[in-house]
């Protein structure tokens, strides 16, 4: 078969009915005339019957062969590539091992074309390049063929149309809009064609179909009595028809050009207009126009196959912009596409901004196969892909054109199940199929993970892009988990988005177009963590100078199975740490003598970004806000039965044996009392001893610390100090208590860190003021008997009479 007349498969010449003698060499002469006007046709049956004459003539059987593969018949062709290869004893036609295989892959026997394309590369490998580069191309095309069958879509049906539209000659071209079905048919008459020529090379004419009949011409002159008229294609708003106009250069071989007409509010054809020049070349042919659409510039585009200079192989596909009415663009090669080979019927679906074609030069089924393709924004054509089966089958396979909904296409083919003019070579011709595409949802699931750890990765959003419309189909993000589930439709290409703030987002394609019902498709989508930067500078709050020596530690809130990372700086003041996204971090930053600072940073804040400087100033501290600290005293403590105004005791000599009799006062208090009265009060002494009387002397040593640093860093202070006592005693003997109390908080600041409150003790740094309170001060409810010392001395209300309290701190000037 020329592959460059794909709309016509073949032009059907008959036998020659002129008389010759019957004798095997006017037979073999008749089909070598044949041959030369490229009757394929005739010198076929030329040839089969010179072979009567001798079966075992090589010469005739490659002959035939090559006759037959010329008008398709691949069966027959095959038995006589199977005859020359027996015969052929002295390698005379190596192509023939070739061509057997090829025969096999177009009758759908993949693994014999395989095993005979090996052996073509293996027996005359050095014969050709051409075909040797081809074996290798088709042998890989066979395994993929046989992958292929188990993976036919199901939701896909291919019919023929029957004889309301297909005849024994070829239908072809074939287009939905609206109740009609446009196409065009090679069974016309040629009026102008040689009486002595059976059967007589046919004219194609533009037809049309509500599919309840056998179709009519389309009205008006667009179909002509004497040229070859197919292949319609409309504009956007259908009111321009396409269409080629052919000649027959030989029986075979024909030029096309391409016009169009205008169509008005009825459905009237106007007058018919031809492409200027640059599109229809002289010395080359322009056929198969289709109409697309650029969003971008707005301006369709007229797509069309030629065998000009310039291609990449022998039937390119080629656009022109189409500037307006009658202005179009100069011809570009639609290089994304074109292949060595053939490539052809091109056809773009607007809808889902999907390009679909034929080509002979991609991996594929077999002859021609339909691939399509994604037409990106920026008007490239992406993601070329074979249709597979049903679509595509071992024979040729062209002419795919799609419904506006995507569910209803036509094809056609030379496949089993097409019209045979004649049965005995099973050969010729194209009939058209409907498709019918069922559309199905599949469950798909984006699982989202951190790329830099490989974690499980929550709080993401997952965007699903239908890549044909550029919206956005769905959206949904998982606050506490990493699936991320969607219902998407078949035949589809879509691109997910995964992203996430403060990580860089993660984009992937998913293409339902092969996908079968009741498959699931589980993605797994990776986000790269940003990188964002914590900048920390320290100054002292007072001089504004900075501030060294500082420690800053930074907890992860979030997972506090992460380390703390603590970083101290002598000499500098500057701090960096690098955060992960959409985490909680407390910052500490600490030293010495100063009032510490703390802040929480939360990573997940949008407005955050990945630079994050922070300057604190660390201040000295009121050390009011440790006071007031309250320290409590045994009965009578300390120095029993003293009058004495002073101690040498320090308070945390008072404190600790008090704390030890702490079961003593619970169960003196609670003696008297059973049932769950005795537990209450056995309770409050406990509550008492541990939050008051052990958590104030606590609260003693923070206070001590800190005034200690202060008065290191050269502060001067005054500490107001008052003593309590509980009524038991005389109030001359009270006050004298409360006075030797409030020494011995005296004693605990001189012997406090090793003495180290001596120094400014004696140098006047820190001043201690007391005043002692007695039994005025006592609450009236507090018992004073001598006789009821459970009340008096061991009651919770008495114990928290007996006291000593750090008031308040000033600074001194």
């Amino acid at each position: 078969m020329n592959l460059k007349n794909v709309i016509l498969s073949v032009y059907l010449l008959g036998l020659s009915t002129i008389a010759f003698s019957q004798t095997q060499k006017a037979f073999t002469e008749a089909a070598q005339r044949a041959l030369e006007t490229k009757d394929y046709y005739s010198a076929l049956h030329y040839y089969r019957t010179a072979l009567e004459f001798d079966t075992t003539n090589l010469d005739i059987a490659y002959a035939a062969a090559e006759a037959g593969r010329n008008f398709n018949a691949y069966k027959y062709s095959a038995e006589q590539y199977k005859k020359t290869i027996a015969l052929d004893t002295e390698n005379k036609y190596p192509q023939a091992q070739y061509y057997l295989a090829e025969m096999y892959q177009r009758l759908g026997q993949y693994d014999e074309a395989k095993t005979n394309y090996e052996l073509y590369k293996s027996e005359f490998g050095a014969e050709g390049e051409y075909l040797t580069n081809r074996a290798s191309k088709e042998s890989e095309a066979c395994e993929y063929a046989i992958d292929m069958k188990d993976k036919e879509a199901e939701h896909i049906k291919v019919e023929n149309l029957g004889q309301l539209v297909n005849t024994p000659y070829s239908e072809f071209g074939a287009y939905q809009y609206e109740d009609d079905l446009y196409y065009s048919s090679l069974r016309f008459d040629n009026p102008e064609a040689k009486p002595s020529l059976t059967p007589s090379p046919q004219l194609s004419k533009l037809l049309k179909t509500n599919l309840e009949d056998s179709g009519e011409v389309l009205d008006g002159d667009i179909n002509t009595t004497t040229s070859l008229v197919a292949h319609s294609a409309f504009n956007m708003n259908h009111t321009r028809i396409y269409y080629t106009v052919c000649a027959y250069l030989n029986s075979t071989d024909i030029r096309c050009d391409l016009y169009y007409k205008s169509i008005d509010e009825e459905g009237n054809f106007g007058t018919g207009s031809k492409l200027p020049s640059s599109i229809n070349m002289a010395g080359s042919t322009s056929t198969q126009p289709n109409i697309g659409y650029d969003a971008n510039s707005g301006r369709e585009i007229l797509y069309f196959v030629s065998d000009r200079e310039g291609g990449q192989g022998k039937l390119d596909i080629w656009y022109s912009t189409i500037e307006s009415g009658s202005e179009f663009g100069e011809p570009i090669n639609l290089s994304s596409v074109n292949t060595g080979e053939n490539e052809a019927t091109p056809f773009f679906h607007k809808e889902s901004n999907t390009f679909y074609f034929s080509s002979d030069g991609y991996l594929g089924i077999g002859g021609y196969d339909v691939f399509r393709s994604d037409y990106t924004e920026n008007g490239d054509i992406v993601n070329i892909e074979n249709m597979g089966l049903p679509v595509n089958s071992s024979f040729n396979d062209l002419y795919f054109t799609l419904n506006g909904n995507g569910d209803k296409g036509h094809i056609s083919s030379n496949r089993i199940g097409s019209q045979y003019l004649e049965d005995m070579v099973e050969a010729c011709c194209y009939d058209i199929y409907s498709v019918d595409i069922e559309e199905f949802d599949i469950k798909f699931n984006a699982l989202t993970f951190n790329k830099a750890t490989s974690d499980s990765l929550s709080k993401v959003t997952v965007r699903i892009i239908d890549v044909a419309t550029g919206e956005e189909y769905a959206s949904f993000t998982n606050i506490d988990g990493i699936d991320h589930e969607f219902d998407l439709k078949s035949g589809r290409e879509y691109q997910v988005i995964a992203e996430r703030d403060g990580y860089s987002s993660d984009t992937i394609s998913v293409n339902t177009r092969n996908a079968k019902k009741g498959e699931d498709i589980i993605k797994k989508l990776y986000l790269e963590p940003q990188v964002i930067t914590l900048d920390i500078l320290t100054f002292d709050a007072n001089t504004k100078e900075d501030l060294s020596g500082v420690t800053v530690i930074l907890e992860d809130v979030d997972n506090p199975e992460i380390s703390d990372i603590i970083r101290l700086n002598e000499l500098g003041n500057d701090f960096q740490f690098e955060l992960e996204p959409c985490r909680k971090y407390r910052v500490t930053i600490a030293k010495d003598g100063f009032e510490p600072q703390t802040l929480i940073i939360d990573t997940c804040d949008p407005n955050i970004g990945t630079n994050i400087l922070k300057k604190i100033y660390l201040g000295v501290p009121n050390l009011n806000i440790y006071l007031p600290v309250t320290l409590y005293f045994d009965n009578d403590k300390p120095d029993q039965r003293s009058n004495k105004l002073y101690t040498l005791k320090s308070y945390s000599e008072t404190y600790f044996p008090y704390f030890d009799k702490k079961e003593e006062f619970k169960e003196k208090y609670a003696a008297p009392l059973t049932g769950d009265m005795k537990y209450t009060a056995s309770q409050e002494l406990e509550i008492f001893f541990t939050e008051r009387v052990q958590g104030e002397y606590n609260k003693l040593q923070v206070f001590l610390d800190k005034l200690l640093d202060r008065l290191r860093g050269g502060e001067r202070f005054e500490v107001s100090i008052r003593g309590f006592t509980s009524p038991k005693a005389p109030n001359k003997y009270n006050l004298a208590l409360g006075q030797r109390r409030v020494y011995s908080l005296r004693n605990e600041l001189t012997d406090y860190a090793s003495g180290s409150f001596g120094t400014f003790l004696d140098s006047g740094s820190l001043i201690v003021t007391d005043l002692s309170f007695g039994e005025e001060l006592a609450p009236s409810q507090v018992s004073d008997s001598n006789s009821n010392v459970r009340k008096s001395i061991y009651s919770v209300e008495a114990s928290e009479e007996r006291k000593a309290q750090i008031v308040s701190v000033r600074k001194l000037n």
